[in-house]
């Protein structure tokens, strides 16, 4: 098995470093123009274009009267899978949507001097969930998705998924939609799911936002009909890194690595330590631990992204931690309560050696819908806010009014905006 492996002093050259990750998955021109081309046949042509797509790219013959999963195979969907798993998706729920309760809003309003201000909070009307399929299947990503949307209090949800060569759902899927009361689930995937939900067809209506992570093609796609409907974020391939001591157990290192990397597509994981002893031993626990999982994507990705980082000491591998802004981070080193203060940016922090970032992905509550290839900078897990609209409000007296127009009126007239402090004025006028 190979690694990458580098050094890192105290002032190491950050757009280097960021060069070296690869994560320039979104400017692939070719692809882009596929997605282009159907997203245009969609939005022009609707259902039959669909369907041809459909035919085409996913080999399945659907009309509109199978495009979508029949209630009663939603309902007997569980009787179809072990009922452990049946009850693991049950425990997920409950514990995913304990957490996301606490991040409801309700509408806010304040009063002074004649006026009312405030926010009106409303959840949005329909809302599109994308589950991806293909080399797995994520049942926690409909869970992770829908959970939220529902606690903002979203009536109309969608979810939009691939179909087996059968032209069927998977059980798991349709049971994790069973259990959150999910009715409406269709069978479609890529880009073509994405173009479906943003424009509408004659089969399935247009949404007003799209949710869910996907391949390049779903990525490129929701970033084209952004502006069209909203998207939750622009997610690439998986990513975790990991800061670890010489304290830390070179064996559950590796356990993270390869379950990062076994998502395969570009799969990010990095090491960065500031022991070569524990980089000697955790490549050593990649090989071994290599022969004895089932994906056989997992070695590919560490070859291509994969990368152990040695630095002289912590303080400098959390600088390039805040440089990376990886989607995950786990903080495996003794001090790291101390540590965790001076992290800047990361889609999801798991701290101490028994936080595996695999218990966040299904079970712990934190949503796993992350952001990816540095966008932590700037945006935040899925939540509940997610799901809700926002307007401002304003109600304003006599009092009000004559207590603002003066400013008001100033102001406007220094912008070369007349009109703006005429129809304040007036207003004043017609109060005498």
């Amino acid at each position: 098995m190979s690694i990458r492996q580098i050094s890192l002093a105290k002032y190491f050259d950050k757009e280097k470093l960021l060069s070296m990750l690869n994560r320039n998955m979104l400017e692939d021109e070719a692809k882009l123009k596929q997605v282009r081309s159907i997203l245009k046949q969609i939005r022009t042509q609707g259902d039959k274009a669909l369907f041809e797509i459909l035919k085409q790219i996913e080999g399945q013959d659907f009309t509109a009267e199978n495009l979508s999963v029949e209630a009663r195979d939603i309902k007997n969907a569980v009787s179809r899978i072990e009922k452990d798993l049946y009850k693991s998706l049950q425990v997920a729920a409950r514990k995913i949507k304990k957490y996301h309760q606490n991040q409801t809003v309700k509408s806010w309003f304040v009063e002074e001097k004649g006026m009312k201000s405030g926010m009106i909070v409303r959840p949005l009307e329909r809302v599109g969930i994308y589950v991806p399929g293909g080399e797995a299947t994520y049942p926690s990503t409909l869970l992770m998705n829908v959970i939220p949307a529902q606690i903002a209090g979203v009536k109309d949800i969608v979810v939009c998924t691939p179909a087996n060569a059968e032209g069927k759902v998977n059980d798991v899927i349709l049971t994790a939609a069973n259990i959150l009361n999910i009715k409406k689930v269709y069978k479609i995937g890529g880009a073509q799911a994405i173009g479906a939900m943003a424009y509408g067809t004659q089969t399935l209506s247009k949404v007003d936002k799209i949710t869910g992570p996907g391949n390049i093609y779903v990525t490129l796609a929701k970033k084209e009909v952004f502006g069209t409907v909203g998207i939750d974020m622009l997610a690439g391939p998986s990513e975790v890194v990991i800061l670890a001591d010489d304290e830390a157990n070179p064996e559950i290192i590796a356990s993270d690595m390869l379950a990062q990397a076994e998502h395969g597509s570009g799969a990010m994981a990095i090491l960065i330590t500031d022991s070569k002893e524990l980089s000697e031993k955790v490549k050593t626990d990649l090989e071994t631990q290599l022969k004895i999982i089932s994906r056989n994507n997992a070695q590919k990705s560490l070859a291509d992204f994969g990368l152990i980082i040695d630095v002289s000491d912590i303080n400098v591998g959390l600088d390039v931690l805040n440089a990376i802004g990886a989607e995950h981070l786990v903080l495996y080193t003794s001090n790291y309560t101390d540590i965790l203060p001076k992290v800047k940016t990361a889609g999801a922090i798991l701290a101490g050696k028994n936080s595996a970032v695999a218990l966040g992905d299904y079970a712990a509550g934190p949503n796993h819908t992350l952001p990816t290839m540095g966008n932590a900078a700037f945006s935040s897990p899925l939540s509940v806010d997610d799901f809700l609209k926002k307007s401002s409000f304003l109600e304003v007296n006599e009092e009000g009014l004559e207590e603002l127009a003066p400013t008001v009126e100033t102001i406007a007239r220094a912008e070369g905006l007349d009109a703006h402090a005429n129809s304040v004025e007036i207003r004043r006028k017609s109060n005498d």
